[in-house]
């Protein structure tokens, strides 16, 4: 019979594909706030599903794109992942079953054929069974956690600092409100999160004007509508969230004195929030 041939381009290696899902393994079983590590059944094809998202999009376009965010052209950081010098070749076996993974994802979402449950854990199964064959080589690829933070944090301080007084205009009105969270914390307050929180109309205006674009969403979304009346709060359940937000940081995450440092200067500002996908699944 004819065979559909595939040809697409992702802004990220291989290379990086496999250390992430390695990573994400190496979590303990439910120790992850969104369930992404190695209790998931399928969390090699989580990971391969957020990779397919940058589907058709180079390293170069990614860039471009991140740097035209919001309203003005944005500093670009690059914080080290890899060792320095060129990367060695992935082994075959490792090689090939990440593409078959990128290909059934991509024959998936692109509905070229019907891809069930037994396919995704099978696929599973053999990359787990691989990243656990080259486990120590793929350890040997990165640079330590300690120096991509130490990177990231001195290129942000000088970003910021280059600001200077339009940095110190835009922020002056919101120390006020930094003071008062800090005087909370004093008090024995305790931060949970912290959040872009996005009004709960907007999102639903969004999701609105795309089901008018794609029946597909619409017919989702049409579904779902009886669950509006659950119990948002509930996990036992499908729900709609009330409280639609972005999560910056978990106190899980980091000290309060940490969450203080990186986040005060942020309280009271608002953002542009540009939704580009649609992720929905029956």
């Amino acid at each position: 019979g004819n065979q559909t041939v595939i040809s697409n381009v992702y802004p990220f290696s291989l290379h990086f594909l496999a250390v992430c899902m390695k990573r994400v393994l190496s979590r303990n079983p439910n120790t992850h706030n969104g369930k992404l590590d190695s209790g998931c059944m399928v969390a090699c094809m989580v990971v391969t599903k957020f990779y397919c998202l940058y589907r058709d999009v180079s390293n170069s376009q990614y860039n471009t794109k991140m740097m035209a965010l919001g309203r003005s052209e944005n500093k670009v950081i690059t914080v080290p992942f890899f060792r320095p010098g060129e990367l060695p070749s992935l082994p075959e076996d490792l090689n090939q079953i990440l593409e078959a993974a990128i290909g059934l994802q991509t024959r998936a979402d692109l509905r070229i054929e019907e891809v069930g449950d037994k396919a995704m854990e099978d696929m599973e199964r053999r990359l787990r069974d691989c990243l656990g064959k080259y486990s120590s080589f793929l350890d040997t690829l990165t640079v330590s956690e300690d120096l991509s933070r130490e990177s990231f944090h001195s290129q942000l301080r000088s970003v910021t600092s280059s600001l200077g007084d339009t940095f110190i205009e835009r922020v002056g009105s919101v120390h006020m409100a930094a003071e008062s969270v800090r005087e909370s914390s004093k008090k024995g307050d305790h931060i949970t999160i912290v959040s872009l929180d996005v009004e709960n109309y907007s999102v639903h205006a969004a999701l609105d004007r795309l089901g008018r674009e794609s029946p597909d969403v619409m017919l989702y979304l049409n579904e779902r509508a009886a669950d509006k009346s659950k119990d948002s709060k509930s996990k036992e359940e499908s729900r709609f969230i009330a409280k639609t937000h972005c999560t910056f940081c978990h106190a899980s995450q980091a000290s309060q004195s940490e969450i203080h440092r990186a986040f005060d200067h942020l309280i009271g500002l608002r953002a542009e929030v540009i939704v580009t996908a649609f992720w929905f699944s029956n």
